[in-house]
């Protein structure tokens, strides 16, 4: 019979993972998609709405931070993942003050969270970028009163990898689809094409 201090403990760890795991995806699936997508409206985004000089910086480090707090809140030990959340909520938090910035001045630019495509910056991606931070910070405090031993194994570090390479290949496959699609059109009509003329030979 599970007592009621291993019932608490399994609780904190159980919510710890959740949150980990959800701002782990959320910056994964964020970073993939900008570097994927070659980071030029999250750049477009920046250089219409910050002074240049902090837009090329923040272009260029952007994506490696993001793939960095994914790799912290993925692989390591409570240390890491204390360290990835903290980021995770430091950067969420200044994302959100652009947004509000850009918001003010009634400037109309797309969101570039998840690469190109985005709406317009409105209120709900605030709104959004404040959950993930309350997510996050959530997320530091039950990791720190979570038990000792915290961490990934080599074999769960294993799955995480796995996990990660698919999302990465998952945002490829779907950038690219729409290029695929006009290829497989072009060989097909060309195929046709050759048909048509042996036929007609």
């Amino acid at each position: 019979m599970i007592s009621p201090h291993e019932g608490a403990r399994s609780i904190v760890m159980t919510i710890s993972e959740i949150c980990r795991l959800v701002v782990a995806a959320t910056f994964l699936l964020s970073a993939a998609t900008k570097f994927l997508g070659g980071g030029d409206s999250l750049a477009g985004a920046l250089r219409l709405s910050v002074p240049q000089w902090l837009a090329r910086i923040a272009t260029a480090a952007v994506t490696p931070f993001e793939f960095l707090v994914a790799a912290l809140l993925l692989i390591g030990n409570r240390t890491t993942f204390q360290a990835g959340l903290v980021l995770a909520a430091s950067l969420l938090l200044i994302f959100a003050g652009w947004m509000v910035s850009v918001l003010l001045r009634r400037l109309e630019l797309r969101c570039s969270c998840f690469g190109p495509g985005g709406a317009a910056v409105g209120w709900r991606h605030v709104v959004r970028n404040l959950l993930l931070t309350a997510v996050a910070l959530v997320g530091v405090v039950f990791t720190s009163s979570s038990p000792g031993g915290l961490g990934t194994s080599v074999c769960e570090a294993l799955v995480m990898v796995s996990a990660a390479l698919l999302i990465v290949s998952g945002v490829a496959l779907r950038i690219a689809a729409p290029a695929l699609m006009l290829s497989f059109e072009w060989c097909l009509a060309g195929s046709t094409a050759l048909l048509a003329e042996a036929i007609r030979s």
